[in-house]
């Protein structure tokens, strides 16, 4: 016999982890995506990975304060 409160807890926790999911694979496209444009610009592959870690290290912060 199923009993529905689990059902219930199965759905909302999958779409949890999807939604979760989702957005990681999308905030790494763009991230990628952004590395890339900067790279192709400056030609500078450390600089632009310093960059991108300061303004994610920023973002985190904001958000988690």
């Amino acid at each position: 016999m199923i009993d529905e409160p689990n059902i219930l807890t199965s759905k909302k926790t999958f779409r949890q982890f999807f939604t979760y999911a989702l957005i990681g694979v999308l905030t790494n496209v763009l991230g990628y995506a952004i590395y890339l444009i900067l790279t192709y610009l400056w030609g500078a592959p450390k600089l632009t990975m310093t960059a991108l870690y300061f303004v994610g290290a920023e973002h985190v912060k904001g958000v988690v304060a």
